[in-house]
Formats: structure tokens, sequence, C-alpha cells
């Protein structure tokens, strides 16, 4: 929810300024631009807003706060691919009718791991302290990496 209200903050602002430049240009086409592309820049935006620290650190600001963090593959933090993926099917589970009751289910189903998580392969677990030998080690596969 910190994660959500937050992005939401962010992408909300950034529509409104989207909205204001597109209505001085022309106020009927930017009224129905904005009203067509609203709902599908909120929930991109969302997604990439979220996505864009959880493909960095690993980590969002609600999960910092609860010690979390997303791993991908070898307990790296997922690519942003990965990570945009992940939003985007937990947004859209969300907005679909019984979407809620639906991810619970299919996550106590298969072992605590949402939907989510199992289409992109991703985990969601209690951050731990690296020792800096372990942190120069996981610096080393990420440059490998890229």
């Amino acid at each position: 929810m910190i994660d959500f209200f937050l992005a939401s903050l962010v992408v909300g602002n950034a529509l409104a300024l989207l909205g204001g430049a597109l209505t001085s240009i022309s106020p009927r086409l930017g009224g129905n631009l904005l009203f067509l592309l609203s709902l599908p820049f909120f929930l991109g935006g969302l997604a990439a807003v979220i996505a864009a620290p959880t493909a960095r650190w690993g980590t969002t600001p609600g999960k910092f706060l609860f010690r979390l963090e997303v791993v991908g593959a070898h307990a790296l933090p997922p690519t942003f691919r990965q990570a945009f993926s992940r939003e985007l099917i937990k947004l859209l589970s969300l907005l679909m009718p019984f979407g809620l009751f639906l991810a619970l289910a299919i996550t106590v189903r298969n072992g605590g791991i949402a939907l989510h998580d199992q289409a992109t392969r991703t985990e969601v677990v209690p951050k731990v302290r690296l020792t800096p030998t372990q942190k120069r080690w996981l610096q080393a596969q990420r440059r490998y990496r890229r």
C-alpha cells in the first residue's frame, strides 16, 4: 500500500501536467485524449514507477520498511522487464472482478508464491545482511550480467 500510494502521487501529478499541456493546445482534443488514455497511462506509469527501484535495488520504499526484497534468478534483483511485468500483472489482477480472491487462492494453492511472482520467476524474501565479501561478489555478478 505504501508503494502504491507513493507511485500514485507521482503518476497522478504527471498525468495532471500532461492533461494541462494537452488542454492548453486544444481543449476539446486534449480532454478527449486524456479521457481515453488516462487508465492505460496510469497503470503503465504505476508499474514503471514501482518497477524502477525494484529492478535497481531489489526493494521499494514499502518493502524496505518491512525488510523485504524481490529477487530473481541467482538471488539477484530482477531485471526491469521482470519487475515491470510483475507489477503490471499484479495491478491487472487487482482490477479484475474478484481478482484479489483469485490471486489469494492461487497463492495459497502454490505454497505462498503469488501469481505475479510465478509468472515472472521472482520471489519476495526477507532481506539479509551481507558480509563485505558477499557484497563484492554480488557487485561482480551484476557487472558480469550487464
